[in-house]
């Protein structure tokens, strides 16, 4: 699970995560993805990937949340890109439901 997602990062992180989530496809894990923008080639390009669901949520996010097992991933790629990487089954679950919740609403 992916939320937040934004094609308005530098090109390089773009690149980074379409070479991962070709990996991720490679060993078979589905993913599901809301992105916050569209029709941009970043955006095209995700939706086209194998085992990969994507959907669109309104507004613009500077972070984005990533959910795998009990392991959830924040980023951020403003000025000075970083993550937090937090292994705990109970955070993962609440930031699944919230992201369930989204997927509901989303187009």
């Amino acid at each position: 699970l992916v939320m937040g997602i934004t094609s308005s990062k530098h090109e390089k992180y773009n690149r980074h995560w379409l070479k991962w989530h070709s990996k991720r496809i490679k060993m078979g894990i589905p993913c599901k993805a809301l992105f916050t923008d569209s029709g941009t080639p970043y955006f095209r390009a995700f939706s086209r990937m194998k085992r990969t669901d994507v959907k669109i949520v309104s507004g613009v996010t500077p972070s984005a949340i990533m959910v795998m097992g009990n392991v959830s991933m924040i980023f951020t790629y403003r000025e000075e890109p970083s993550f937090v990487h937090i292994e705990n089954a109970d955070i993962a679950d609440s930031f699944s439901q919230f992201f369930k919740g989204l997927w509901l609403s989303a187009k």
